[in-house]
């Protein structure tokens, strides 16, 4: 539970702590000592958040739930519109509140006023709980428990990059290890959709996977990114991202379509345009530019498809600037301009060692 003497929002996000601690380390260029106590600082934290979440936040094997779309990383994504539909607000069940992100950026391009109903909604519940996890988890009206395959796969890296750290400081890197096989592990006996050649979220209030209808988007690739599928499982599911639901590797090439388009373009709940219903992210290709170099020499089609993504990432943002999203046919930044993620992840594309 949080203490009442703190501000919060009681809302987490995702475990990305580690790996740009680690990042850090990479690239110390001569700093030793100042990033080795950069990392002795930071080490008992990032210890301390990684146990929470398989303290508080565990469904089962090492999968770790969410209670609010915020903490995804991918706010409005027509991944949450089923749970999301589920909660059912009468009026006067929401406190009167004002918006700021429709009136800084194009209002058409944010989430609308029911999505942000409810946003607000699961913040105000879990406040009044106290932000006490065991009791959110028995709330099973009007709520939101979904165990996410992306935020799943960034914790798998995540504790293989906090071993790194252990091993760096002399600590035992063992608890961090078994968190990644654990979670790896269930993500791949629990989310798997051989049907779908892709992962799908499980919902703990509806005690299934999400709709196959809403799961066919970029997330549910994201194992690639903590190696979990094997070879031929990672084919089957380039043979669906490099497909017209995403781009091929066609259109990547001529510009017809810039990758990766973040919810199947097929279907009717695509946006080009609006945050995560579609548009491009940067960061997304960044986390399937790493996972595709895993498999790299495995497989011609990741290589292939990761010095694709690689060139057009970086011929997206040399065009159009570093937009927070991209509109992904005309490469149109939308969202924030100057956005610092973008700058940070493009440098560490072009600074990579070839």
């Amino acid at each position: 539970m949080a203490p009442k003497s703190v501000n919060t929002s009681g809302i987490i996000q995702p475990p990305v702590h580690a790996t740009a601690a680690l990042k850090v380390w990479e690239n110390r260029k001569g700093s030793e000592d100042a990033a080795r106590a950069f990392l002795k600082g930071i080490f008992g934290p990032l210890k301390a958040w990684h146990a929470y979440l398989y303290r508080e936040r565990q469904w089962q094997d090492g999968l770790v739930w969410l209670r609010h779309p915020w903490e995804s990383g991918m706010d409005n994504s027509p991944l949450w519109d089923e749970a999301m539909h589920a909660i059912d607000l009468k009026p006067g069940m929401v406190s009167p509140y004002k918006r700021v992100d429709n009136t800084l950026v194009n209002a058409h391009d944010r989430p609308t006023q029911w999505t942000y109903d409810r946003f607000v909604w699961l913040v105000e519940q879990a406040r009044r709980v106290g932000y006490n996890e065991s009791e959110i988890v028995k709330i099973r009206v009007n709520n939101y428990l979904i165990v996410d395959v992306l935020f799943n796969s960034l914790l798998v890296t995540a504790n293989r990059d906090l071993a790194s750290i252990a091993k760096i400081l002399g600590e035992s890197p063992k608890e961090f290890e078994d968190w990644a096989a654990l979670t790896s592990k269930g993500i791949q006996d629990h989310l798997w959709d051989a049907s779908m050649k892709a992962y799908r979220n499980y919902d703990v209030v509806k005690g299934g996977l999400t709709s196959k209808d809403i799961s066919l988007n970029l997330g549910a690739f994201s194992p690639i990114y903590a190696s979990v599928p094997g070879v031929a499982q990672l084919e089957e599911m380039l043979s669906v991202l490099t497909s017209n639901h995403f781009a091929t590797v066609d259109e990547i090439k001529s510009g017809k379509v810039w990758p990766f388009v973040t919810f199947d373009r097929q279907d009717p709940n695509f946006k080009s345009t609006n945050y995560w219903r579609g548009p491009v992210w940067i960061n997304m290709n960044w986390i399937f530019y790493k996972g595709l170099k895993l498999y790299s020499n495995q497989s011609e089609a990741a290589k292939e498809l990761a010095v694709v993504v690689k060139k057009a990432t970086i011929d997206l943002s040399l065009q159009t600037g570093l937009w927070e999203y991209f509109d992904c046919f005309d490469s149109s930044g939308h969202g924030t301009d100057d956005f610092s993620w973008s700058a940070a992840l493009l440098i560490d594309l072009v600074n990579e060692p070839q």
